[in-house]
């Protein structure tokens, strides 16, 4: 696959062409920078069918539509009778660096690099197994990709989560790089590969296809998302271009939030939002400006707390510190920062916290 710095993201003389992905019967289409109007009509009917559910809902229940969905995400997560408690997912944030540098990234992964070692992940494994057991774990960053054992980090998580599905998130960029060795392990460990598909531009998709054909050739499992007909850019941004806080009502944030699923465990603690999480790390590391201190106040949990305690804070709705968030996240094109910008923007911050100090 070609670099990502060389593809245009918006290629509007490119031809059509269509990738098709045989083993889901996905079609990607590129319609000349545009979307086309199938995936319009069917976003539109997807649309009327999920307000039209969430109307019967409220009028069935008396209970609006967003509480009625929290509610029944609430009642799947629970303590057992052994204890442990049931969760529907569960992340583990792997990498923080990206090969990408999207200017939407909602995790600031632009701003932030480097991996988690090995033997810290495989100990908060073997720590969270015994007191969580989560339906479906998803391995992410960044791109995890990028963590140089990555392998034996899929290994350690069907060791302690045996019954667990593993998705690993990722941006296939890096996979035409990766050895075959790895992809075979891979699919012998039954790992689902969740398929972020960034472009629509012709040089992508043919390479794309490429990609998909040799993740076919060692059998290994994956779906695809046509990620680029339309992101949500969920942090507010400054006119210097660095990410800064909002102030936001957090009930309205959280209502409005796409996120009410993400919960990740980073360095060793359970976070009810992902966001969050990479919010606090890049304040910790200097990667982000020092009016993000009000997220500090967040106390996440640990394999410390008891079953109860996890169980009622997986539970929290619209906490203090969702008031960072916007209220209304703003759709956006998708779009690369420079290698140039992306130093630019970390410079002004180190300055700025330096500054401030």
């Amino acid at each position: 696959m070609a670099e990502i710095d060389n593809i245009p993201f918006c290629d509007r003389k490119a031809t059509n062409r269509t990738a098709v992905s045989k083993s889901n019967n996905i079609e990607v289409m590129d319609k000349i920078g545009r979307v086309p109007f199938w995936k319009k009509a069917e976003l539109a009917v997807t649309v009327r069918i999920k307000n039209g559910l969430a109307a019967l809902t409220e009028f069935f229940t008396g209970i609006p539509s967003a509480e009625y969905t929290d509610r029944k995400r609430d009642r799947r997560i629970f303590v057992g009778r052994d204890g442990k408690v049931r969760i529907p997912l569960l992340g583990f944030q792997i990498a923080f660096g990206c090969n990408l540098k999207c200017e939407h990234c909602c995790l600031m992964n632009p701003f932030q690099s480097g991996v988690s070692s090995k033997e810290v992940l495989i100990d908060s494994f073997r720590r969270w197994s015994e007191i969580l057991v989560p339906k479906k774990i998803y391995l992410s960053g960044g791109e995890p990709f990028l963590h140089p054992e990555i392998t034996d980090v899929a290994a350690a998580v069907k060791r302690y989560f045996p019954h667990s599905r593993l998705d690993i998130i990722t941006n296939a960029v890096l996979l035409p790089k990766i050895d075959d060795r790895i992809l075979q392990t891979l699919a012998r460990m039954n790992v689902h590969l969740n398929i972020s598909i960034h472009q629509n531009t012709s040089e992508y998709l043919a390479a794309l296809n490429q990609t998909l054909d040799r993740l076919r050739h060692f059998r290994l499992r994956y779906k695809t998302n046509d990620s680029f007909y339309g992101w949500q850019k969920f942090l507010e941004t400054a006119e210097t271009g660095e990410p800064i806080p909002a102030n936001s009502n957090p009930a309205t944030a959280w209502k409005n939030c796409s996120g009410h699923h993400c919960i990740a465990v980073i360095e060793d603690k359970l976070y009810r939002c992902n966001r969050l999480a990479y919010m606090i790390h890049a304040l910790q590391a200097g990667e982000i400006g020092l009016e993000w201190s009000r997220v500090l106040s967040h106390k996440p949990v640990t394999p410390d707390n008891s079953p109860e305690e996890i169980r009622n804070y997986l539970r929290m709705r619209g906490m203090p510190e969702c008031s960072v968030c916007p209220e209304r996240p703003v759709q956006v094109p998708a779009r690369q920062l420079s290698t140039e910008e992306v130093l630019r923007i970390k410079q002004h911050i180190r300055q700025k916290n330096k500054e401030a100090a």
